[in-house]
Order: structure tokens, then C-alpha cells, then sequence
């Protein structure tokens, strides 16, 4: 390139020098010669003017040393020419912008070499940033400031007589303000310039005179964003600058904060407005007081223990001890003014956050404030009896002063979240308690207050009043505050054990006695969960043990029949509550069932004065669910939120699995009125109730066609027809085979099944007494018809026996819409095809045809990609076949798993089905030819995983003896499906399954044979499956050896020595 380079065209010489430093940008990261970087730094330096000899020396400067990088003194050689002959603001942007890149790495890279230039460096970055506008550009030039600071560190150094200079420039530039177009497409945000701003101006004590001055000047602004900017920056600047340079500004910021603090603080009540709640609110809102509090909590920690200047100011300001002594005289918060509120808020901020900030913080707020505010209350420090709740005469009778309980509750607040801290530090030293004056103070108040607290709340008439009347607000102020004292960390908790579980039976009581009063017994539940979290949280086993017996076990011994608390209310609290543990979300859903089944049916026959029958109990039980869960639709809320509605559904169906045939042809009578009767969908669409199935209800069938309180009904009636007895009388048959069929299209599985347990009990013989009565083939044809109308498949694929004949019917399938099964389809004739198999019947072939169809169209997808790719189809519709085509393969694979396994929810014998022996050999020796021929005949890798995968699950689940009986044809199958399942990490848990048949093969006499025949396969894949993610052979054996069961860990064993022995073999 010499010529180029050298050249007299100026143009040339700058395109070749351009091209050079393109190279070396391109080269950063290999090696070149220290002497070849030694010329080309030489070369750079001499050129600095021109546009690409600034990329070069940047490139050149962000190489390490392992590569070739620059040395000290060409460094300095380019620094002290870049000082001499660059006017950086008379240059473009885009090359002001390198400059300023270069001067960032010269100095966060060479400060050695940069350190002697002194004054001149100092003076020539001053000159470089002045007057600086490009956003790109400044936030360079607050990145140089802030290094710069770093090389000079010495408040007597170069930077000492700077400083001023320094810090006019950067000032300009607060508030940071953006006037470009809003579509304009800058990288770069206005916080990233604002956060860098700010880490410059407060990187060196140095600017502290000028910077605080500005700052609080800025506080006054009428601009929020102004305001909130000089918060942020204020507080950033406290912490960096130190106690001893901010208490020359001590009074000054207190005032301006105290101003901001009571002017934007909330007015609203304190069942909506706490300190801890703003500042853990994410959103935008009252933005300028979250700041305010966060920069007087930096003012107090950095003053902690030492200059002690900021808490002082605060306890001892003039107009905060008017302020209390008025807010505090208010008794009842109804009666206060709006401003009086509103200073009530702001103090309490004001010594929230102080208390919070340390344990020497936390202990002087409470010593000055705590003392005042019990004794506001009539509440003192001693011992009290714990035996009974005081009389209305007693002494311990509570004051409820608003104001003072209010500012409790603060302090309260931040005394336990102070403790919260010190738990989650995890140092010794920090979490005992007797080292915290705070703590001490606390417990001797603790007691007497919760039980003034108690006093409050309780009365024998079970009402909210006492000795005077509690207002709405002041109710749930008593219990917050009862509920921040019983949410301590165990080690820091003031209360006995025995004052917990007091505090726990306020909560219950205030819920069962006060559900006319939503706001009350609403906060109490919000509080009495947040009570179990915190139980959860610290991991107290005590305290659960207290919960358990006294909050979950109150609650479910609620009589069910008790009309004082509602039904509606009793599911909610029950609900709420289940969310704090797991082992409290099994007891409520198992008392659930209790309650339901007994407490339920007592109030339902109470006055009979005979006997009910086992039988009949269970009759009540499903008619009750019935009426409950049709009649009050607002009980149902968060039932599937906590998944209770699915314990429901059990319920219902083993309630309806005891009943005799003549109770279950009662109890889906029931169900059927309720559901033609209640549900939307029925009454939006007449065209339900005609004898064919509606064209326009299937276009429009969607996972949003029922409402949620329609998928209720209709899953509850798929529970009842479950649990049926095989010669149980449905009414209307078609109707239900409509309703089960296009619910299974929107995705309601339990409908799937109930269609499959249906089929599984239709009757062999057609009755013809019954109206509407029909075969099982029309009501397969009828599914049918709706599943292929729903998907514009041609029928005639259905007929499709060998790979060959399926791939040519594909090709009929019509590509101008979405032509796919869908895969909710695919799990309805999944379960279907299930209930055939299990009771033998003919029709299985048909149906498992289906769903190799469905299969195998990932075939026709592969074949539809290669006809994109040349051209042959033009139409967007055809991708989104190929999506959901392949969708309905995988879940047509995975139906042959639901086929072949045993179930708990349907199709079994505490549900009546209808089984015949030896069911699961017969479908397993009637498929695996079938598969076998088709994975023989695949050309396309995708569908050959997919029939592997169907394969697995039939092998997976079908007895050990007919597996072991094709010993030799099975083996090179297995093996040969672990290869390829083993390329896809969807497949895990079915590789999983295939070794263990495997180890049962290798273990047994009668798969010797086949084993020694496929040893070296074997071998190599059990070899390749040692490397797979999450499954490997060796995570298998350790599994086995560690089974509670001991046979199955001898069989773990069994299965090590004849691998160990085979391996040995083969060595």
C-alpha cells in the first residue's frame, strides 16, 4: 500500500490510510510485531488530522498485550500530539467522536505514560469537552472527566486548580434535557447521559463547593424533572463526598428536604399509603417523593457513627415537634383535616426511613419517638398477665389514638424490615438481638401493646366495638399493626410464643365476625397470608406449627351451614391461605374435600332424622357441587388461579364413581339440565341443538368460543360422565357428543377423556327403547366428521394402512387454508382410541390409522418445504401449515403414550371402565408391525423421530413378557430409536423410560439371545448416551440404586453386573 500512503493526491492518501486503519480494526484481536505496531502508532500519529488515522490509532490502542499493543512511550508521544495539534470542536461529529474515543483509552489504558503531561492534560481535555453537544459525544467526554479524576487523584495535584473550570462545563449540562425528534434513532437514552453526568460530577470531593450549591438551587425548580434529577444526584453526591464535606451543607439540604417531603407527600389514608409501599412501588407515580426519601436515608447512613448531623436535625427541627404534638391530638383519623394527614405521612416517612437505615439509626429514632407514642396510646412498658383478654374496666384499654398509632405502625415497619437485613446479611454478630438497644425497647413495649391492640378488636357480642367505637380505617390499622409484630424474624421477634398465637386468633376472629365489613376482613386475610409467608420465608418451625393448628385447622372447622360466614367467603380465605406453603395447600385442599362431603351434606339433611346411606351421602355431595358451582358464580373465582377446581373435579368424580347406577343416572340428569340451562354458548348458538353438527360452530371454534364459567360446567359434567357405571342411560347422546367434541377442539381434556370414557362403555347392543339411541361406529363416524371438518382433511386418509398410501392421500389435503389436525383434536381421538383399546373393540385399527395420519403429515410438510423452496407454492398460508402440521405430528406421537399408560383421572377401574385382559399386548402386537414397516419405508428424518417416539412410548408401557417374547425384533429397534431420540432433548424422559426396558431385557434369561446377537450396538449407543444432556446411563443406575423399593434397587443391581460383565466381554 506504499503507494498509496505516500502519495501526493491528498484524496488517495486518505482513502489508503482509511483502508489501512480498517484493516487494523479488523486485525484487533491478532498479532502483529511489536515493531510493525511501533511504525504504525509513528505513522498514525504524524497523520492525526485525517479522518482514518484517528480509526487506527483507536484501533491500535485497544489491543493487549498478548496480541501486540502499543507501548508507554508512543503513547505519550500520541497524547501530547493530540494536545498540540487537534482543535477537537472544530472537527465533524463523527470525528470528535473518535477523539474522544482515544482520549477515553489512552487514559483508562496508559496512565503512566498520560500522568507527567499534568497541567497541559488537564488544560487540553478541558478545551476537548467544551461546549460539547452531540449526545454520543458527551457521554465520552463524562466517561474522560470521571478517568481523569482517577489519574489524579491528589486534591493538591494538577486537578486541584481545574477543578472550578471542570465543573462549569459539566454544570451546563444539569438537567439533562433532550431536543431531538422523538422518531429519532439514537441509541443513546437521556438516563445513560444522566447517570453519566452524574457519576462525573460527584467522582472527586473537589466539585462538592460548587455541586451541592447548584443542586439545592435546582430542589427549588418548578420543573419535576429538574427536581427529581438534583434528588438523585444529591443523593449519589452525598455518599461519594463523605460526612465531614456534607456537613457544611447539613442544615441546608435537611430544609429542602423537609420542604419537598411534606409538599408532595400523600394525603390519603394509611390503608393505602405507607412508606414501604412507595418505595417499593416500580411505577412512575409520586416519583419526586420516592427520591426525596431515598437522598435522606443516603444523608443519615453516611453520617452513621460518625459526624453524626443529619438525625439531630430531624429530631430536634421545631416544626416537627409542633407537628407531632398536633397530629397526635387528633383521636380518630376520620376527624383529621386532608393537611393534617398529609403532615402525618410525611413524618412518618421521615422516621421510617431513618429507623431503617442501621441499628445505631434505628436506635435513637425509637428511643426519641417510640416512649411518646405508647404513652399516646396508654400503653406502658411492664410486665402484663397473657392469661385472658382485659375487661372493658382494665387499665391496658387502649387510647386508639390515629396519628400515634399510624406513626407506630412506621416504626413497627421499620424496625422489622431493619431485622429482615441483618437476617438475610447472614452475619453472626449482626443477628443477635441483645446487641440492638432498638430491640430491647421494643420488647418491653411489644406485649402490652398487642394486648391494648386485642383489647380493641374484641368484644363477647362479636362485633368490632368495645369501649368505643373503631372506625373503618382505625380497624385495619390495628390490625396491621398487629400483623408487622407477629412478622419478625424468629431471633428478633419481641413476642413470646404464646402472644403470637393471641395475635393469630384476632385475625380469625375479625374475619368470621366481620364479613359484612369487606374492607376489614379483606385486610385482615391480606395480613394474616402475609403471616404465613413470613413463616415461610424465615423458616420458623414452631410458629408453622402454631399456623397449622391455629389458622388453617380454625378454618376448616368452619360449619359449612354457619350463616355468618359465607361460603363465597370461606372458599376465598381457605384459597388465600393455601398460597403460603405447600404442605398448608395439601391440608386445605383435603379438608376442602371434607368439608364439601360432610360438613356440606349435614347441612343439607339436617332435620332428617334418619340415617343417610353411605350411597346417598355421596348423592348429596355431587348434587351439592352442582348447585354450588352453577348457582354462585363468584365462588369460582381463584379456583383455577390455586388449582383447586381440579381437586374439585376429582372429587366429583370419585363421589359419582360410589353412587349405584340409578344415583348416577340422577346426578348427570343434574348436570345436563344445569349445563343446557346456564351456559353461554348453548344459548348463542341455536344451531347446537339441531341434529348435525353446525359448519359455523366449528369455524368458529376456538379456545376463546367458551366462556371460563362454560368450561367449568361442561368439565364438570365430563367429571360426572367419567365416573359412570357402563349401564348408566345418558341423556341426549348426540348432544353430548357435540358439546364433548368441540369443547375437546377449544382444549378441555377432561372432555377428551369423557368422549373416550363413553366409547370405552357404549353399549353393544342397540337399544331401541332409548330416543336417540345409536351404534358405536355412528358415534365414531359423527366425532369424526366434526374432528375433519374442523381440520378440512379428506377423509379417505383415514383408510390409509402403509406409508406409501398415506403419503399419496396427503397430497390431496386442500392447501389454500389452515389444513391441519389440530392438536387438541389429536388428544380427543387419542383418548378415544384409548377406550377402545381397553375394551377390545374392533373400530381400534380405524382410529389409530388417524393418528398415524397425523403422524406421518410431517412427511407432507418436508415434502411442502422442498416445493417452497422451488417455487411451487407463493402462499403465506402454506408456512403457517407447516407449523401447526408438525405440531399435530408431535402431539400424534405423544397420543400413543396416553394410549398405552395406565391413568388416574379416567379410563380405570375405580372409574368403571370397561377392561378386557391382555388389552395392552394386543395393541402392542397389533402396532408394532405397522410402526416397524413405516420407520422401515421413511425417507424423511423428521417423521422417522416422530415414529420412534410412538414406538418408545407402546414399547415404554406394554408388559415386560411381550416385549421379551420379540426379544430379537425389538432389541435393533430400541437401539436403533435411541440413536435417533437421542439427537432431540425433547425426548429425555422417553430415553429415560427405553433403558429401563432395556436393563429389563439385558437382566432377563430370555432376552439373552438377542443381546449377545446386538452386544457391539448395544455397547456403542449406551456409549453415545453417556455424553446426552440430562439423561445420561450412568444418572440412570444411580437413580434405580437410590428407589426407596428394595426390589427395584436389587434389580439396579442386577442390571450394573450384567453390563459390567458384557463391557468386560467385549474389553
Amino acid at each position: 500500500m506504499e503507494m498509496y500512503l505516500t502519495t501526493s493526491d491528498a484524496v488517495t492518501r486518505a482513502r489508503g490510510i482509511l483502508l489501512l486503519a480498517q484493516v487494523l480494526v479488523s486485525l484487533v484481536s491478532k498479532p502483529i510485531d511489536v515493531a510493525a505496531v511501533h511504525s504504525l502508532i509513528d505513522f498514525f500519529t504524524s497523520r492525526l488530522a485525517i479522518h482514518g488515522a484517528l480509526i487506527g490509532c483507536v484501533a491500535l490502542l485497544r489491543r493487549y498485550g498478548a496480541v501486540g499493543m502499543v507501548s508507554t512511550c508512543d503513547a505519550k508521544n500520541l497524547a501530547q500530539s493530540f494536545l498540540v495539534n487537534l482543535q477537537v470542536q472544530a472537527l465533524a461529529q463523527a470525528d470528535r467522536k473518535l477523539c474522544f474515543e482515544l482520549l477515553e483509552c489512552l487514559l483508562s489504558a496508559y496512565p503512566d505514560a498520560l500522568r507527567p503531561l499534568g497541567d497541559d492534560l488537564v488544560y487540553g481535555v478541558c478545551e476537548a469537552i467544551d461546549e460539547e453537544k452531540d449526545p454520543w459525544c458527551l457521554l465520552h467526554c463524562f466517561r474522560i472527566v470521571k478517568l481523569l479524576v482517577d489519574l489524579f487523584p491528589d486534591p493538591s495535584g494538577p486537578l486541584a486548580s481545574f477543578s472550578k473550570d471542570i465543573f462549569e462545563i459539566l454544570g451546563r449540562y444539569f438537567p439533562i434535557y433532550f431536543t431531538h425528534a422523538k422518531d429519532d434513532t439514537l441509541d443513546v437514552k437521556r438516563e445513560d447521559l444522566s447517570r453519566a453526568l452524574m457519576n462525573a460530577l460527584s467522582c472527586t470531593p473537589l466539585f462538592e463547593p460548587f455541586c451541592i450549591p447548584l443542586l439545592l438551587e435546582k430542589l427549588t425548580s418548578s420543573l419535576q424533572i429538574a427536581k427529581i434529577d438534583a434528588l438523585k444526584y444529591l443523593s449519589h453526591c452525598v455518599l461519594q463526598y463523605g460526612s465531614d464535606r456534607m456537613s457544611n451543607h447539613a442544615k441546608a439540604i435537611w430544609l429542602s428536604l423537609k420542604d419537598i417531603i411534606f409538599t408532595f407527600s400523600s394525603s390519603q389514608e394509611p390503608v393505602t399509603s405507607s412508606t414501604l409501599e412507595l418505595l417499593e412501588n416500580q411505577s412512575k407515580e409520586n416519583e419526586v417523593m420516592k427520591e426525596a426519601l431515598m437522598c435522606w436515608a443516603n444523608c443519615v447512613l453516611v453520617c452513621d457513627g460518625s459526624n453524626e448531623v443529619f438525625l439531630p436535625l430531624m429530631m430536634q427541627d421545631s416544626d416537627l415537634v409542633m407537628i407531632f404534638s398536633s397530629i397526635t391530638g387528633d383521636y380518630c383519623w376520620a376527624h383529621m383535616s386532608t393537611e393534617c394527614k398529609k403532615r402525618l405521612n410525611a413524618l412518618g416517612s421521615l422516621v421510617y426511613v431513618a429507623a431503617k437505615v442501621s441499628s445505631t439509626c434505628c436506635t435513637k429514632v425509637i428511643e426519641s419517638f417510640f416512649p411518646r407514642l405508647t404513652d399516646l396510646l396508654g400503653i406502658s412498658s411492664r410486665d402484663v398477665p397473657l392469661d385472658s383478654i382485659p375487661e372493658e374496666n382494665n387499665s391496658l384499654s387502649i387510647k386508639l389514638n390515629s396519628g400515634a398509632l399510624f406513626l407506630c405502625i412506621e416504626l413497627l415497619t421499620a424496625c422489622r424490615n431493619l431485622a429482615v437485613d441483618l437476617v438475610s446479611r447472614d452475619v453472626s454478630s449482626q443477628c443477635v438481638p441483645s446487641r440492638h438497644g432498638w430491640f430491647h425497647l421494643l420488647q418491653s413495649f411489644a406485649e402490652p401493646l398487642v394486648l391494648g391492640l386485642r383489647f380493641a378488636l374484641s368484644s363477647a357480642e362479636g362485633t368490632i366495638i368495645k369501649n368505643q367505637a373503631i372506625e373503618r380505617t382505625d380497624g385495619i390499622c390495628v390490625v396491621r399493626c398487629l400483623q408487622i409484630l407477629a412478622t419478625f424474624p424468629g431471633c428478633f421477634s419481641p413476642l413470646p410464643e404464646a402472644v403470637f398465637g393471641d395475635i393469630l386468633r384476632s385475625f380469625i376472629l375479625v374475619i368470621a365476625d366481620n364479613c359484612t365489613e369487606k374492607a376489614l376482613w379483606k385486610h385482615s386475610l391480606k395480613y394474616l397470608v402475609q403471616i404465613g409467608s413470613s413463616i415461610e420465608k424465615f423458616g420458623d418451625p414452631k410458629r408453622c406449627i402454631s399456623y397449622k393448628n391455629i389458622v388453617v385447622e380454625r378454618f376448616l372447622s368452619w360449619p359449612v351451614h354457619e350463616s355468618s360466614v359465607p361460603l363465597s367467603v370461606k372458599l376465598e380465605v381457605l384459597s388465600d391461605i393455601g398460597t403460603t406453603r405447600v404442605d398448608f395447600a395439601v391440608r386445605i385442599v383435603e379438608g376442602l374435600k371434607e368439608i364439601l362431603s360432610s360438613n356440606l351434606i349435614e347441612a343439607l339433611v339436617k332435620g332428617n332424622q334418619e340415617k343417610e346411606s353411605k350411597d346417598e351421602v355421596f348423592l348429596l355431595l355431587s348434587e351439592s357441587l352442582w348447585l354450588y358451582l352453577s348457582t354462585i358464580p363468584e365462588i369460582n373465582l381463584g379456583l383455577q388461579e390455586h388449582g383447586l377446581f381440579d381437586a374439585l373435579m376429582l372429587m366429583m368424580r370419585l363421589a359419582v364413581s360410589y353412587c349405584t347406577e340409578e344415583h348416577q343416572a340422577l346426578i348427570v340428569m343434574k348436570g345436563y339440565q344445569i349445563l343446557t340451562a346456564k351456559t353461554s354458548f348453548l344459548h348463542r348458538d341455536s344451531c347446537f341443538f339441531s341434529a348435525s353438527a353446525s359448519e359455523d360452530i366449528i369455524r368458529r371454534t376456538t379456545a376463546s368460543y367458551f366462556s371460563l364459567f362454560d368450561k367449568w360446567l361442561v368439565s364438570l359434567l365430563a367429571s360426572v360422565v367419567i365416573a359412570l357405571r357402563p349401564r348408566v342411560i345418558l341423556p341426549d347422546v348426540w348432544m353430548l357428543l357435540k358439546i364433548f367434541t368441540v369443547a375437546v377442539l377449544t382444549g378441555l381434556e377432561a372432555a377428551a377423556q369423557a368422549l373416550g370414557s363413553m366409547v370405552n362403555k357404549w353399549p353393544t347392543a342397540l337399544d331401541t327403547d332409548i330416543v336417540g339411541a345409536c351404534t358405536l361406529e355412528d358415534a365414531l363416524d359423527f366425532i369424526l366428521k366434526i374432528v375433519c371438518d374442523s381440520s378440512r382433511w379428506n377423509n379417505q386418509s383415514v383408510k390409509c394402512v402403509s406409508l406409501a398410501n398415506i403419503q399419496k392421500n396427503i397430497t390431496h389435503i386442500n392447501i389454500d387454508g389452515e389444513c391441519f389436525v389440530d392438536t387438541h383434536a389429536v388428544v380427543g381421538i387419542a383418548w378415544i382410541t384409548k377406550g377402545l383399546v381397553m375394551r377390545g373393540h374392533e373400530k381400534v385399527k380405524n382410529m389409530a390409522m388417524f393418528l398415524l395420519v397425523c403422524l406421518l403429515s410431517s412427511g407432507r410438510v418436508k415434502h411442502l418445504t422442498v416445493q417452497m423452496d422451488n417455487g411451487s407454492f407463493k402462499d403465506k398460508s402454506v408456512e403457517s401449515f407447516k407449523d401447526k402440521s408438525f405440531e399435530a405430528s408431535i402431539s400424534a406421537a405423544d397420543a400413543f403414550q396416553i394410549i398405552s399408560s395406565d391413568s388416574e383421572v379416567s379410563l380405570n377401574k375405580i372409574f368403571h371402565a370397561s377392561i378386557r385382559p391382555l388389552y395392552k399386548q394386543r395393541f402392542y402386537a397389533s402396532m408394532m408391525p405397522l410402526i416397524s414397516q413405516n420407520i422401515a419405508e421413511s425417507d424423511f428424518s423428521v417423521t422417522r423421530s416422530l415414529l420412534y417416539r410412538a414406538l418408545g412410548h407402546i414399547i415404554c408401557n406394554a408388559p415386560l413378557v411381550a416385549v421379551l417374547s420379540e426379544s430379537k425384533k425389538i432389541v435393533p429397534l430400541l437401539l436403533d430409536g435411541l440413536s435417533t431420540l437421542s439427537e432431540e432433548q425433547l425426548n429425555k424422559n422417553l430415553i429415560y423410560s427405553l433403558l429401563l426396558v432395556l436393563s429389563g431385557i439385558l437382566v432377563d434369561e430370555i432376552g439373552k439371545e438377542a443381546v449377545l446377537d446386538n452386544m457391539a450396538s448395544i455397547i456403542n449407543n449406551l456409549v453415545e448416551l453417556v455424553s446426552f444432556p440430562h439423561m445420561m446411563v450412568l444418572k440412570a443406575i444411580r437413580r434405580a440404586l437410590d428407589d426407596q423399593k428394595r426390589s427395584v434397587r436389587q434389580e439396579a443391581v442386577r442390571c450394573h453386573h450384567a453390563w459390567a460383565s458384557i463391557t468386560s466381554k467385549v474389553v
